[in-house]
């Protein structure tokens, strides 16, 4: 089951937002025993998990690049930013920089 790891993932979100909108209490939610004896899950055939997995990979390895490009771009904003400010650093400085990083 090992390529369906997509499916598996979206599934247990899913069940964990369930049992969390199932969880009661007095003083802080809680999740019981009987929260989990009230749940069902269906279990779709493997072709069907396959074909899910399939179809959504490519969103899931986009996420996973927009996310690492996310961390690199504010990485790199946070240490010229304040070298900006402070003169410390020229644009074309930073242009150079960057250029000399992307090569």
């Amino acid at each position: 089951m090992t390529d369906t790891l997509f499916f598996l993932y979206c599934h247990l979100r899913h069940q964990m937002d369930n049992l969390v909108h199932a969880a009661h209490g007095s003083v802080f939610d809680t999740i019981t025993t009987s929260t989990f004896a009230n749940s069902k899950v269906v279990l779709p055939p493997v072709s069907l998990l396959k074909a899910f997995d399939q179809s959504v990979s490519r969103m899931f390895h986009r996420i996973l690049g927009n996310t690492e490009e996310t961390q690199t771009l504010a990485a790199l904003r946070d240490s010229l930013l304040p070298k900006l400010i402070s003169g410390e650093l020229r644009v074309k400085d930073v242009e150079r920089i960057v250029a000399e990083v992307g090569a």
